[in-house]
């Protein structure tokens, strides 16, 4: 309601106490039921309670005509009392009154206790309303208060209802010495003012009080434990939040900057303070006494040493300039750090575990992470809504998603370590002018790097290995993979689908199982050229329009099965091929690994397949048999007298032992270093001339 009216004094509600010998008004279904007997709705009856239908009172005049007690004034209120309703639909709804009137030792409770149903007490359009030792049970809704004004709920119990109590458009209210236990909401008001929640207990709901849109309001002296959300403002206007006990959650706030111009202090989170730094400017603040941080509209801060855990938002800063987040520790948190709508906020060198997101910049403009850990978090880094921002040397362990960017332009991953994320290492969506450069993402489930809708990317230097899909870029445009290491993923390298002008160069691709580099049939426009391609199950396919496998004019990519003549085919539904193809040579020793494999029957991976401390190419140059290691002794002496005695000694060495311990497996696994010396002079044959 934003009225800007605040009213610090309780509202004053007098609740007489009127003890009742018998129920009046309606048809009681059955006699009393004794004291305190359980009801097996997780409450337990009050003494001297009857059944009752649902009641429903839509005027003033209906208090009387129902037989309700008193006469409707302040001093002498109508009372309902000592009742036991249960209802799918509402149990006792109050409209458009004006009298003043009591509900008290009432239990209401759904009618099928299998299922959270119906509403206790629902007040609409009612002023001087009040309900006082009360016990509500399974409901959808347990109170409902909407355009109510110097209404009142004291002293009640509230237990498994999905609403504890909900306040809309109303005015003057209190609650007061109530308890929420096990509720999905415990206290949610919607645009309210001058309400005041004193003495509360709240435990074990999803959301313990949260306002929205809601002024003047005081929450005060209560206890809220165990909820995921333990006090939530939201585009809410000068309220008091003091003197509150919070476990294992804490105070959230959300709106623009003027929603953030509230009083908070005295409250703590698991026994210590929760502070609030409100336009501090050069300043140096240490946390580590601190149970939670909020800050708002600081600027030239620097905000060292918090040791947060077991709250929600482990820290808060909103609307704030060129500060710095040093050396934070969070743990079982939401979020550790959550920077809203800052510019140049730096987050240093954060330890980050178990919680749902490591750092949050949401609406942030140039600020970055650098440096820190963090730990079987649901995200690492998140970046949304924001524009230059940065995640530099970030190491991240055992996360849902390694790091996000979301809706986000002219941001950067750099330097940065992503290891075993069950969705993805590094995830962009819906973004534009984003540059990754040499980052490590490894044994991820699903993919490696993941980018969907990038306009304008740049992917730099990564080493991917050991996912299921490498790299994974859909529904894209004009972005560039460059000097990417993607190797040893179980189902396919790079898969690029649904985009165009795609390029992909100067890449090593190799050991993928499925394919290497796969083109999805809504591609076009895509280059692939100057790659190593090698050693995949399949190495490419190309199943789009228009993609092309070598620059036009001289290059294409290396393959290690290319038969040495003429193009290379591209298996997939375009027909491609490479017209450039060059062969490859992975264990370097001069042969293509298709002749090694093909002509030779040498190992392309290892340049010495014999053993003997021979290149294969070199043997094979001068007449030398590359699978016998017995003929180096017989290597003419070509070259220094001192290199062909080692290969000598090493070929000497080879056949004794082969001779005692059965041939050139057992030794190539002999861990003795005295028994296979050919390190240091395989070293010296590599630049041998052929």
């Amino acid at each position: 309601m934003n009225t800007g009216i605040r009213s610090r004094g309780a509202v004053i509600i007098v609740l007489a106490m009127i003890a009742l010998s018998a129920v009046p008004g309606g048809n009681p279904k059955t006699s009393h039921a004794s004291a305190l007997q359980p009801h097996g709705l997780g409450v337990r009856m009050l003494s001297d309670i009857a059944d009752h239908d649902p009641i429903v009172i839509n005027s003033d005049s209906d208090f009387e005509t129902q037989g309700w007690p008193g006469n409707g004034t302040q001093s002498s209120p109508y009372v309902i009392a000592n009742l036991h309703i249960a209802s799918d639909g509402n149990c006792l709804t109050v409209m458009n009154t004006t009298a003043w009137f009591l509900v008290t030792n009432c239990v209401f409770s759904s009618a099928t206790p299998m299922y959270v149903s119906g509403t206790g007490v629902a007040m609409q359009n009612v002023t001087n309303g009040a309900i006082d030792s009360c016990q509500f049970a399974s409901l959808k809704n347990a109170i409902v208060i909407a355009d109510c004004i110097n209404c009142s709920l004291s002293d009640s119990s509230v237990v498994n209802c999905h609403f504890g109590v909900v306040g809309l458009d109303s005015v003057g209210c209190l609650i007061a010495g109530c308890n929420f236990t096990q509720c999905t909401f415990g206290v949610e008001f919607t645009g309210v003012s001058r309400f005041a929640l004193q003495t509360l207990n709240v435990s074990d709901c999803t959301s313990g009080v949260a306002l929205y849109w809601s002024d003047d309001c005081d929450i005060t002296e209560s206890r809220i434990h165990r909820c995921v959300t333990g006090v939530m403002l939201s585009n809410s206007l000068s309220c008091v939040i003091s003197d509150n006990e919070f476990e294992a959650c804490g105070i959230e706030i959300g709106g623009t900057r003027e929603h953030w111009d509230h009083t908070i202090s005295g409250n703590t989170v698991n026994g210590r303070p929760i502070i609030f730094f409100k336009s501090v400017v050069d300043m140096t603040a240490n946390l580590s006494k601190y149970g939670q941080v909020l800050a708002v509209n600081c600027k030239n801060t620097m905000f060292s040493a918090a040791d947060l855990s077991d709250v929600p938002l482990g820290m808060q800063i909103a609307f704030s300039t060129g500060c710095t987040i040093e050396s934070l520790s969070a743990r079982d948190c939401r979020t550790g750090v959550m920077c809203k709508s800052c510019d140049g906020i730096e987050v240093r060198n954060p330890t980050i575990h178990d919680c749902g997101i490591g750092v949050l910049l949401f609406r942030c403009t140039d600020s970055a992470t650098i440096g820190g850990l963090m730990a079987n978090v649901g995200s690492g880094v998140v970046t949304d809504l924001s524009a230059g921002c940065h995640a530099i040397n970030v190491s991240v362990e055992n996360a849902d998603w390694g790091c996000t960017i979301d809706s986000s332009n002219n941001c950067s991953v750099e330097s940065s370590k992503f290891d075993n994320s069950s969705g993805a290492g590094i995830r962009v969506r819906f973004s534009d002018h984003i540059v990754m450069s040499n980052c490590t993402v490894t044994e991820s489930h699903a993919i490696g790097i993941q980018l969907y809708a990038l306009v304008e990317g740049l992917v730099t230097g990564p080493h991917v290995s050991n996912c299921s899909v490498g790299i994974s870029l859909i529904s894209s445009r004009n972005c560039s993979i460059v000097s990417a290491r993607v190797t040893n993923n179980s189902i396919t390298g790079l898969y690029i689908d649904y985009s165009e002008n795609i390029s992909v160069r100067k890449s090593f691709v190799a050991f993928n199982g499925g394919t290497g580099i796969y083109l999805g049939p809504r591609t076009r426009e895509c280059r692939v050229w100057g790659n190593v391609i090698v050693w995949n199950a399949q190495n490419a396919q190309d199943d789009g329009e228009s993609n092309s496998w070598d620059d036009g004019v001289a290059l294409g990519n290396c393959w290690h099965d290319w038969n040495l003549t003429g193009t290379y085919p591209i298996p997939g539904e375009s027909g491609n091929s490479d017209h450039y193809p060059r062969s490859w040579d992975t264990d370097g020793d001069g042969l293509s690994d298709y002749v090694e494999v093909n002509v030779y029957g040498t190992d392309p991976h290892d340049r010495d397949t014999d053993g003997d401390g021979l290149d294969d190419k070199w043997e094979i140059v001068r007449g030398l048999n590359p699978l016998d290691p017995r003929d180096a002794l017989l290597a003419p002496l070509v070259v220094s007298p001192v290199l062909w005695l080692t290969a000598a000694a090493s070929a000497a060495v080879f056949v004794i032992i082969s001779s005692k311990r059965g041939g050139p497996r057992e030794l190539a696994n002999d861990a003795n270093p005295h028994l296979y010396i050919r390190l240091g002079y395989r070293r010296s044959i590599v630049s041998w001339p052929s």
